[in-house]
Order: C-alpha cells, then sequence, then structure tokens
C-alpha cells in the first residue's frame, strides 16, 4: 500500500485561508463619520436654540426699557402716583396683604384720625397715597420722592438722611432710595459705566441703557436679582434700588417694572 507524502495529506486537510479585501474597515469608518455628523449636528442646534432664547430676553429686555422711558415722561406730565392695585392681591413674595401683618411705617409716622400720615421725628415727609395703601416717601436733604407699595416695613431714615430701606413683610425683597451730590459730575452714561465698572466679576447684566436722565441697570448674582434706576442732574442723583432672590422673580420683576417710575425730584 503507498501512502501519500505527509505534506499533500496537510495540503488535503488545511482550508483555503480567506483573504480580507478592507471593506470592514470601510465600513467601520463611514459609520463613524456618520454618528460625528450627527453630534455635531445636534451640538449646533441646542447652540442656535440658546442663542434665540438670549435674543428673546434681550429683546424683551430693550422693550422694557423704552416703555420704561415712555412711562417716566408720562408720570411727569400726570403727577400722579403709580397704581399699585396689582400688589393687593400679592405682595412681592407672593403673600396676600390684609392676612394680618402690619405694612404701616414703625418710624415716627403717626395718623391724626383723618387719614392724614404726620412725621414726629425726622425732616422728611411721607404721604398717604389714594391708590391701595401705597405711601409717598419724600427726601428733605435731596429732595425727591417715591411711592412705596402696602407690605412693606420702613426702616429709620439713614443717620445722614440721603435715603430709607423698606423691607418686605413677606418674603426677602428690599427696596432701597437714597440721593447724593453728582460730585464727578457724571453725565448719566458715564454714571452707567461707573455701576459697570464697580460690579463684581460674576454679575450676569441683563439690562443697562440709558433714557434721558435716567439710567437703568439689571443683573443677577449670586442667586439675586439687583435692579437700579437712577436719575441723574448736573447737581445731584436720586437713586431706587430693587433686590429680590431668583425664587421671587415673577413677582420681583412686576415691582421692578412699576416703582423704581415713581421717582423723581421735587421742587
Amino acid at each position: 500500500m503507498k501512502y501519500a507524502p505527509p505534506h499533500l495529506l496537510r495540503s488535503l486537510h488545511t482550508p483555503p485561508v480567506r483573504r480580507n479585501s478592507g471593506v470592514t474597515l470601510i465600513v467601520v469608518l463611514l459609520i463613524l463619520v456618520v454618528v460625528s455628523i450627527l453630534g455635531v449636528s445636534g451640538i449646533q442646534i441646542s447652540m442656535m436654540g440658546e442663542r434665540g432664547t438670549r435674543n428673546d430676553r434681550d429683546q424683551q429686555v430693550a422693550w422694557q426699557a423704552a416703555e420704561a422711558a415712555l412711562v417716566e415722561e408720562i408720570t411727569n406730565l400726570v403727577e400722579q402716583p403709580v397704581d399699585f392695585s396689582q400688589f393687593e392681591e400679592a405682595t412681592v413674595s407672593g403673600g396676600r396683604q390684609g392676612d394680618g401683618s402690619d405694612s404701616s411705617p414703625d418710624d415716627g409716622i403717626s395718623s391724626d384720625g383723618n387719614g392724614d400720615d404726620t412725621t414726629e421725628s425726622d425732616d422728611s415727609s411721607q404721604s398717604q397715597s389714594s391708590q391701595s395703601g401705597a405711601r409717598t416717601y419724600t427726601n428733605a436733604r435731596f429732595s425727591y420722592r417715591v411711592d412705596v407699595p402696602a407690605g412693606y416695613k420702613w426702616q429709620q431714615e439713614s443717620d445722614n438722611g440721603d435715603g430709607r430701606k423698606f423691607d418686605a413683610t413677606s418674603g426677602s425683597t428690599q427696596i432701597s432710595v437714597w440721593g447724593s451730590n453728582n460730585a464727578l459730575s457724571h453725565s448719566p452714561q458715564e454714571e452707567l459705566d461707573w455701576l459697570k465698572e464697580n460690579l463684581g466679576g460674576n454679575a450676569n447684566i441683563s439690562l443697562a441703557q440709558v433714557a434721558g436722565q435716567s439710567v437703568y441697570l439689571s443683573y443677577e448674582q449670586n442667586g439675586t436679582i439687583t435692579y437700579i434706576r437712577e436719575v441723574v442732574t448736573g447737581g445731584k442723583i436720586a437713586a431706587i434700588e430693587i433686590t429680590y432672590p431668583t425664587s421671587e422673580r415673577s413677582s420681583g420683576d412686576k415691582l421692578a417694572e412699576t416703582v423704581p417710575m415713581t421717582l423723581k425730584f421735587v421742587g
């Protein structure tokens, strides 16, 4: 019996070797390219949406500033306090007025029995507004006035007589007003630039605008929203600042749209 040589036996039992032509690698690369394109497209869509949201907010802020300037001029013409009836239902923090909390000043202002307020201990005058219990604070030193809605506790006037603070009886909102001499002879634009320069580095400014003699600045910093309006003249500056936490944004924004517009020089 004859046997086949060993090398022939190996060749008979060894399966043929399949050579890959690189098709799999090409398919994988194509898949990676498609996935990358989809990822980049998703990022671009997200960025466009965020940019659109910011643009919408900027447009709203600009519109509100223009409206505020118009309201200021109308208020100066009619010389009437702003209607604070909208605050009868909700104070700045969302609490209801008439809930038993004392919203009247406790700083020496008393009633003479006829509903008129008189001062006992300082030179500034406060008068009862005819609308929704709002009170008008008038500063004697710098001759400015502002209407303060009901639901706020009047703090003592500052030692130098330049202004006062008013704290919400419910919530964390605070209204501060003050006056000063325009020692640096700032124009409204220069005053706005100065205010912006003195903000902290993490302040997110949403409004910075000049309208006539008025300066408007609003920003968010460390969870607190601050709204400032200043009336700048050649000799004096009157200012109002409203601060409230972001959790009270809805009611705080409504307050910022009305109360600052009542700030004006008198006499």
